[in-house]
């Protein structure tokens, strides 16, 4: 199982957080495309302090 991080910005982390927002579609470049079945994708908000994450 491999990690990814992904930066988002505050009103999408906090969207995300709430459950109002269910998805959060990217560009399929080189580094989407490394993701498989089983990896872990953390999601980091851009502006807090502490860097307050998620994982999916």
């Amino acid at each position: 199982m491999n990690q990814f991080r992904m930066k988002l910005l505050p009103e999408h982390f906090e969207e995300l957080e709430k459950g109002t927002e269910y998805t959060e579609i990217r560009c399929n470049d080189e580094n989407r495309q490394r993701i498989k079945p089983g990896d872990q994708i953390i999601l980091e908000n851009t502006e807090t302090e502490n860097n307050q994450r998620g994982s999916c």
